[in-house]
């Protein structure tokens, strides 16, 4: 008997037929109360996580536009989208949540991971250690026609830069394989098209996969979508919905149907309302500092009758910094500007300046020197 990927072997005796829900009416076979009751929220708990994939194995705090991705995604089978989110954003982490519960249900069993070759095992450690979800890494020493690689390893991850160069017979055994229930393209943007050069192999061997329906569903990842050439980005919209984008189609009947295919997700607008409290604590803890310093500035002012020029140097930098976004508040900012009146009282001179004079008496004198300064 076959066990998710595994088979196991057990006696015919100790098995047990399971009654069909329709067998079980018609026998009389009711459950207990109790354990109706955990099956009505087991059915439950499967249906909100093939929804939303919020029981995962993710050990990592999930984001609400991670979930909203994985919850666009899993509406529909076959899944054709393009994810375009911003860099940083977490798309291993999109795409774990999106698998599993499409692997804990079995609509995924075969699963294929193009990356370029310097994510391959980050993609394979990633989705290990945060869903438990283990890839075979493909190696093209190990793809032979006696080992037939593609049809024993369900779940891949290989080098698009590796795989797209056809040798040694290497597509044609991939072809023959059993099809993908899976396709994860990283980096899609690698698949370019271009009016003067043509289609990089990338791009071909992918169309070629999906043209020949080898594949079921596709998901492709990219930052960087539209390059500024429309003629790449429709070749590129193509890949996952031929049927739906082409180049020979007008722009103006394709764009409605971008929002379908299309997922993007800005930086700037991933902020989460526990951020914005920050920021607006700062900034009110910043006003407060501003005006304690323009307090104790007056009296200086009019304890002393004037500002010294340290005072007005030190003064100015702050205002300089209190300008800064990135300005970093001390837990105990006053004792910290004494602080630093108080070592500035000692200097009588600036040094730099002089130095400078220096070197014109000495070196230029009699000529015009113009000095540039920060």
């Amino acid at each position: 008997m076959r066990f998710g990927d595994r088979i196991e072997s057990c006696e015919a005796a100790i098995l047990t037929r399971r009654l069909a829900l329709a067998d079980a009416v018609r026998l009389g076979h009711w459950s207990l109360a109790l354990e109706l009751t955990l099956k009505a929220q087991s059915a439950a708990i499967r249906s909100l996580n093939d929804a939303w994939g919020v029981f995962s194995r993710s050990r990592i705090d999930l984001l609400p536009h991670q979930l909203w991705v994985c919850h666009r995604a899993l509406q529909h089978w076959p899944i054709r989208l393009l994810i375009a989110d911003d860099v940083g954003l977490g798309k291993t982490i999109e795409a774990g949540l999106i698998l599993w519960p499409l692997l804990s249900s079995g609509r995924v069993r075969r699963l294929l991971i193009l990356t370029p070759a310097a994510l391959v095992e980050q993609w394979q450690y990633r989705l290990r250690t945060l869903f438990d979800i283990r890839l075979s890494l493909y190696r093209s020493e190990v793809d032979t026609p006696k080992a037939d690689f593609w049809s024993t390893h369900h779940q891949v991850v290989a080098s698009l830069p590796t795989l797209r160069a056809d040798r040694k017979g290497r597509h044609e055994r991939l072809l023959d394989a059993p099809r993908w229930d899976m396709l994860i393209v990283d980096e899609a943007h690698h698949l370019n098209a271009d009016e003067a050069t043509g289609k990089t192999l990338g791009f071909k061997f992918v169309e070629r996969l999906v043209a020949e329906e080898r594949v079921e569903s596709c998901l492709f990842f990219t930052g960087t979508p539209h390059r500024g050439k429309p003629f790449g980005f429709w070749s590129l919209m193509s890949l996952p919905r031929p049927d739906d984008f082409s180049l020979h189609r007008l722009e103006p009947e394709q764009l409605p149907r971008l929002r379908e295919i299309l997922i993007r997700n800005f930086k700037q607008k991933i902020a989460s309302s526990s951020v914005a409290a920050i920021c607006s604590a700062l900034r009110k803890r910043l006003a407060n500092l501003e005006q304690q310093v323009a307090t104790f500035r007056e009296e200086q002012v009019n304890s002393e009758g004037s500002e010294d020029d340290a005072d007005a140097d030190v003064f100015a930098a702050f205002d300089q910094w209190t300008r800064q976004a990135r300005f970093q508040l001390m837990e105990d900012e006053l004792p910290h500007l004494k602080a630093l009146l108080d070592a500035a009282g000692p200097i009588v001179d600036e040094s730099k300046m002089l130095r400078i004079g220096e070197l014109i008496d000495t070196r230029y004198t009699g000529r015009s020197v113009l000095l540039f300064t920060e």
